[in-house]
């Protein structure tokens, strides 16, 4: 799982990113997963 503000991994379960200190919300991270999915085609 990657954060949607600074794009370092974080845990699967993570409430903060322990990078940037972004709260993570899961509706950021359907669309987060989207880009990650699409760089590494």
């Amino acid at each position: 799982m990657f954060c949607p503000n600074c794009g370092n991994q974080i845990k699967e379960n993570a409430a903060f990113c322990t990078h940037c200190g972004r709260k993570i919300v899961i509706e950021d991270l359907p669309a987060q997963q989207a880009k990650q999915d699409e760089a590494e085609k």
